[in-house]
């Protein structure tokens, strides 16, 4: 009597486990970046690369962003005119607090930003995207290119799918 007694404690504990570890990983899932939600693109931060080129890099992202369907995309120029009224510039705008004021103030849900960067011959993209309210980072994605710099195009195209955690489009992956 006692081992049945046992059995269904141990029975118990183990449905217990099995619930209390669904419920973490969909409160993990909860925090990733959800159909409709809003989203805006800090200018990347440049190192080895030219101010033009990493804004035009970063333009493709945000492009790419937006034709994904997924999430509101807020334009560059509101994401501009939030920072010139508090006297940031976007590329001086690269910690994750600076990062979030301007979220919270642009009233975003989510914010990305990363770095550009050229090490010999190779290229190399850090993105991130983080909740503007937790400050807690969602996803991070990086890409290496060797060859020339317009090749970065096709990776940051790639990497706005990424950085959502959404599956990449076969016709960009053909591109690389």
């Amino acid at each position: 009597m006692k081992l049945l007694e046992n059995r269904s404690k141990m029975r118990k504990i183990s449905y217990l486990s099995i619930i209390t570890f669904y419920a973490f990983m969909f409160t993990l899932w909860g925090q990733a970046v959800q159909r409709n939600q809003t989203v805006a693109v800090l200018d990347f931060e440049g190192q080895g690369v030219s101010k033009g080129e990493v804004q035009t890099l970063t333009e493709r992202l945000r492009t790419e962003i937006g034709n994904t369907n997924h999430v509101r995309l807020i334009e560059r120029k509101a994401v501009e005119k939030i920072m010139a009224e508090q006297g940031f510039q976007q590329s001086g705008c690269t910690s994750d607090e600076c990062a979030a004021e301007v979220g919270q103030l642009l009233g975003v849900q989510f914010m990305i930003g990363g770095s550009i960067g050229k090490m010999g011959k190779t290229f190399t993209i850090d993105a991130k995207i983080f909740s503007v309210e937790t400050g807690e980072t969602i996803q991070t994605k990086s890409a290496t290119h060797d060859g020339d710099i317009s090749g970065l195009l096709t990776e940051m195209e790639i990497l706005a799918w990424e950085v959502l955690g959404l599956p990449v489009p076969p016709r960009l992956k053909l591109k690389r």
